[in-house]
């Protein structure tokens, strides 16, 4: 049946219309995308949203899809409907299995190699760095802080899918003032997180939790050799 704005079904009403109550959907974010151009668009699952797709191929039953929304986007986004005349635009998700590799990521920069950062347009921040090993992508975690960095540090922002080219901008916004910016450059390999770098004290940075759009469990039990 039909999907609407008020129902899931034929007589089956959202509890919020557009899906957006408490028991329309599962509350953790899946994933991320976003692009500017018309054609195909290409994303990858978080570790929550492989548990998902894994629990689909389990049990087949509790498949009810995923819901794709973001309302405080001013941007506009439009896709096909499978009732669309040309098939080729029709709506796809394609499960691609890929098998961890035998080493988790590295650390990005690490002692010894370049890092640079410098002021952007507006309130970005420029990169250039050198990719961590054994990964295939990026993600950069900011705080920022007032003083002294301590262990306490939460992780209050996150830019995804920073690649690894070993150039990126990412934007966090306008800091408040008094405070200042601290940031890492993490790299992933759609399984794990590598090294968070470590602190003035030689111990390993706090893991980013707090975000989880993009986020992956970190390990550093077989971490890659080097860059």
């Amino acid at each position: 049946m039909e999907v609407t704005w008020t129902k899931y079904a034929g007589d089956g009403y959202w509890e919020v219309a557009g899906a957006n109550g408490s028991t329309d959907r599962g509350l953790v974010s899946l994933g991320h995308f976003s692009y500017d151009f018309n054609g195909l668009s290409y994303t990858s699952l978080n570790m929550d949203g492989v548990q998902v797709v894994q629990s689909w191929i389990d049990n087949p039953s509790t498949n009810f899809g995923v819901v794709i929304m973001d309302y405080a986007d001013t941007d506009l986004l439009a896709f096909s409907s499978r009732e669309e005349i040309i098939t080729e635009r029709h709506p796809k998700l394609t499960v691609q299995v890929q098998l961890a590799p035998p080493h988790t990521p590295g650390e990005a920069s690490p002692p010894g190699y370049s890092f640079i950062a410098r002021k952007g347009t507006d309130t970005s921040i420029e990169v250039d760095y050198e990719p961590a090993g054994c990964c295939s992508d990026h993600t950069i975690y900011w705080a920022s802080v007032a003083g002294p960095l301590s262990t306490s540090l939460t992780w209050t922002g996150q830019a995804c899918f920073r690649g690894s080219s070993g150039q990126t901008t990412f934007d966090p916004g306008t800091l408040q003032p008094g405070m200042a910016l601290y940031f890492v450059i993490v790299g992933t390999d759609g399984f794990f997180e590598g090294s968070y770098g470590l602190d003035s004290a030689g111990n390993e940075r706090l893991e980013a939790t707090e975000q989880v759009t993009c986020d992956y469990p970190r390990d550093l039990t077989d971490n890659c050799p080097g860059p």
